[in-house]
């Protein structure tokens, strides 16, 4: 015994402590607890939501300055599920994404990839690259941007047609009615293709929805 603290727990004693713990917890657990840091560090970086706007230039380098700073540690090795919600970006934001989504030194193994496209924001993510570095452990893309319908289709199916397996949402909002565009990729319909939309997603206004098969795309 260290303490108040025991030496040792079984894993699966720590999973089941981590699983009941905020956000907030896991954070002290991780600073302050050898016992808890590896498994709390899992479980704090395996979901990762970046919500920015550009305009805030101190927010925009605490972002830079915080992925070069897990890069560096690892803390990234953990994140399975990412989102990115950057209406636009500028120098700083694009450099401290690119960073996150370095495809060539591929920091984690993402399961679950979330882009609201606007602005340079594809040119910055590249898609195609980072769903291609990420084939073996992708499985659900959703993208969203408002207008430019054709341009949206035009990106997912190219990407449809090189990971047939992968589930993608795109989702366009318009002026008179939204389009939802599915490609099931390894889902069958008896799955439910709703119960895995982004949460975040507002399907209230769609007022056409686009069923993408395998065979259509050949």
């Amino acid at each position: 015994m260290t303490g108040n603290q025991p030496a040792y727990l079984p894993l699966e004693l720590k999973r089941q402590i981590i699983d009941l713990c905020t956000p907030t917890t896991l954070r002290s657990l991780a600073l302050v607890s050898k016992l808890f840091q590896a498994e709390s560090e899992v479980a704090l970086y395996r979901h990762i939501f970046v919500h920015l706007d550009p305009q805030d230039r101190v927010l925009s380098n605490a972002l830079k300055a915080w992925i070069s700073d897990s890069v560096q540690a690892g803390w990234l090795y953990a994140l399975k599920e990412l989102r990115l919600d950057v209406a636009s970006t500028d120098r700083y934001t694009a450099d401290a994404i690119q960073k996150l989504l370095n495809v060539k030194e591929r920091h984690f193994r993402l399961h679950r990839l979330y882009c609201r496209l606007q602005g340079n924001l594809p040119a910055v993510i590249g898609l195609p690259a980072v769903t291609e570095a990420h084939s073996d452990s992708l499985r659900i893309l959703t993208v969203t941007r408002t207008g430019d319908l054709d341009s949206l289709v035009d990106a997912t199916v190219r990407i449809a047609r090189a990971h047939p397996a992968l589930v993608i949402f795109a989702y366009c909002y318009l002026v008179l009615s939204d389009v939802l565009i599915i490609f099931p990729g390894a889902l069958s319909p008896e799955q439910g293709f709703m119960s895995y939309i982004d949460n975040e997603t507002d399907c209230s206004d769609v007022g056409e929805v686009r069923l993408y098969l395998a065979d259509t795309m050949r």
